[in-house]
């Protein structure tokens, strides 16, 4: 009876020790996976508090129409000199 009892623990500590590596083995990825959700959450957030986030949102649309406004010239200017000619 004693030998069954230590051969029971024995089976008991090699089963703690099998499901702590596997759950070691998951907690790098699961670290990762919330390092990233965090990550990707700050990023996504301006970075002005909120009464002065309307600074940002003025500069995102001038940046916008900046960057769009040369294609938009050329556009133009492309029909105004194929109705000329």
């Amino acid at each position: 009876m004693l030998f069954v009892n230590i051969l029971l623990i024995n089976l008991l500590i090699a089963m703690f020790s099998f499901t702590f590596n596997l759950v070691q083995t998951q907690t790098d990825l699961v670290w990762r996976y919330e390092r990233y959700l965090l990550i990707r959450e700050y990023f996504y957030h301006p970075p002005l508090f909120p009464p002065l986030i309307i600074l940002i949102h003025f500069y995102e649309i001038s940046t916008l129409i900046f960057r769009h406004l040369p294609k938009h010239m050329k556009k133009i200017h492309a029909k105004t000199f194929s109705k000329k000619f």
